[in-house]
């Protein structure tokens, strides 16, 4: 114990023990109140620049023991500045310490709740997207390495979707959206839990609802999905494909009896 002690009172402990105490409270400072200063300073202004379209965010949280990050409020105006194009209450995420050495970002979870989208089609075909899927589409893609992710317990939380057809002087909307996904991932990362798959929506006033089953206690984190649809209209939903066409389809149905898998072997 006397030798314990007169370590303490070394004056290189003491200096030691001084310098990791200013780091943690520096670093737990600059998490709290100060990298959300500076994103919410840089980020609406690179979205505003990158999308064309004035971004406002209202609030920004980050928590740097949990590595989680809410970005709050969140508005992009419409081109010109009249009416909202994309908005959300909350978007969530939480980081895993685990990205560092995964080579790529790992994420528990990713949380959108209550986002919101306008889409409008104009008289012309165009849409009030059209311009950036044209300036996107022009730029030359850069030969890079894929990026290596893992992205867990995906959710939707009431999102709502309003889809005005110009040409077809018709007005669509979508109420309630929930949308989960156990994982989409390119990395053997497992987290300790993962949400049941499901998607439920009213569209246009009618209950769709989509329960996915899974296999909770299998190494290839297995969940499907059972996909039926009878007499699709192609050429209808054609006509709703923002890019030209330069070939016609007069006619033709779609019938799908499928079963969509999310899998991934242990290890893979």
């Amino acid at each position: 114990m006397g030798g314990m002690s007169s370590i303490r009172s070394k004056p290189a402990f003491r200096k030691g023990l001084i310098a990791i105490l200013i780091v943690v409270v520096s670093y737990t400072l600059f998490g709290f109140f100060g990298l959300p200063a500076i994103l919410k300073s840089v980020l609406p202004k690179a979205l505003s620049d990158t999308l064309h379209r004035k971004t406002t965010v209202r609030e920004i949280r980050f928590n740097p023991f949990e590595l989680s990050i809410s970005i709050r409020g969140l508005d992009i105006a419409e081109r010109g500045g009249v009416g909202t194009w994309i908005s959300a209450d909350e978007i969530f995420a939480n980081l895993q310490f685990a990205s560092i050495f995964r080579g790529g970002p790992v994420l528990s979870e990713i949380r959108l709740v209550k986002p919101y989208v306008s889409v409008a089609r104009r008289r012309d075909g165009s849409y009030n997207f059209t311009d950036l899927v044209e300036e996107f589409s022009k730029k030359p893609a850069k030969e890079t390495k894929p990026l290596n992710y893992s992205l867990n317990n995906i959710q939707v939380i009431d999102g709502r979707i309003d889809f005005d057809d110009g040409p077809m002087k018709t007005r669509h909307e979508v109420r309630g959206i929930h949308i989960g996904i156990p994982f989409v991932s390119n990395l053997p990362y497992y987290v300790d839990r993962y949400i049941q798959p499901s998607f439920e929506a009213v569209v246009n006033g009618d209950a769709v609802s989509l329960k996915g089953r899974s296999k909770p206690f299998s190494e290839s984190r297995e969940t499907t999905f059972d996909v039926k649809i009878r007499d699709l209209n192609i050429p209808y939903y054609l006509g709703y494909l923002p890019e030209q066409r330069e070939y016609g389809v007069p006619s033709g149905f779609l019938d799908v009896k499928a079963v969509v898998s999310f899998a991934q072997p242990k290890g893979k």
